[in-house]
């Protein structure tokens, strides 16, 4: 029987309620009760996605097996879990652009929230703690959650009132995860017209004169491999990950770490990449997906 942070060598999720080992390099901590516990999206509006895998995993390389872990329910799961949040924080955000909730308004209560939207209290008060790190709301404990004096000024001057809320390590931990997860349905789905457009992105990133250019194909090439699963919940998540991309942390970071040699590097890689899903060997390239991701990140993270 494992221990509360699972056994060494596994990969402990406690998705659709049932625990599910899989082969990996190192203890994963720790198994969670839910779904919306295990994967906790934070979302402003519908433009924003951050699943904080990191409640789950250490940033550690990851060998999942596709059909144990049965993506299609996994992320449809996810996605579910993801609207209600979103749907949520949207109506939030309504009350208060149409100042029903005006300044010093009271909110309802988590409970409240719970059972109106069929989320966990712990889902509703990740919602709540977004909104009042961007000082839409204040909280006082013993009495209540209120709206704040900025409220109205910050939508008026930034509608989405936005900051960055996923770090490059948390999208790193999402890609390390997903990438090679949707490798076997890409293989499956994908259409000559799929390899043209991969093939397209590789050339345009070798041909690419400046970091931002080469930066905008890599991410190009990722989000095709993702389209030519033809599934549109994969699609979504994946256009959300590469949104990340356009943050001023990650860029940053990929301009300290950009070497010419590192980018001669990566364009082998995404080459090799994209012969292997052109001759439909999934295992060389689920093996030479995580492999890629696992050198951005050592490079990005130096781990």
């Amino acid at each position: 029987m494992a221990d509360e942070y699972g056994r060494p060598g596994t990969f402990r999720s406690n998705v659709g309620c049932e625990a599910i080992d899989e082969p990996c390099t190192k203890k994963i901590v720790p198994a969670c009760g839910t779904l919306e516990e295990a994967f906790s999206p934070i979302i402003s509006g519908k433009h924003l996605l951050k699943i904080v895998f990191q409640t789950i995993f250490d940033p550690v390389p990851i060998q999942t097996n596709v059909a144990a872990f049965e993506l299609g329910k996994f992320v449809i799961a996810i996605m579910a879990t993801m609207d209600k949040l979103a749907e949520l924080e949207e109506n939030i955000i309504e009350n208060l652009k149409s100042r029903t909730w005006r300044a010093g308004h009271r909110i309802p209560t988590e409970r409240l929230f719970s059972a109106q939207s069929g989320l966990s209290r712990s889902s509703v008060r990740r919602v709540l703690s977004s909104l009042k790190a961007r000082g839409l709301i204040t909280q006082t404990v013993g009495s209540g959650t209120y709206v704040s004096e900025l409220a109205a000024e910050l939508l008026q001057r930034d509608p989405r009132a936005m900051p960055i809320a996923s770090s490059p390590a948390d999208l790193m931990s999402a890609r390390l995860v997903l990438e090679p997860a949707i490798i076997d349905m890409v293989i499956g789905n994908a259409t000559a017209a799929d390899f043209e457009r991969m093939l397209g992105c590789c050339d345009k990133s070798e041909a690419a004169q400046t970091l931002e250019d080469f930066e905008h194909w890599d991410a190009a090439l990722h989000e095709a491999i993702a389209d030519a699963a033809h599934n549109q919940v994969i699609r979504g998540v994946f256009a959300l990950m590469n949104q990340a991309r356009d943050h001023a942390e990650w860029g940053m970071l990929k301009r300290r770490s950009a070497t010419p040699a590192r980018r001669l590097e990566y364009q082998q890689e995404h080459r090799q990449l994209v012969d292997a899903l052109r001759q439909r060997d999934a295992q060389s390239a689920k093996a030479l997906c995580l492999s890629h991701l696992l050198h951005v990140r050592r490079n990005l993270l130096g781990s």
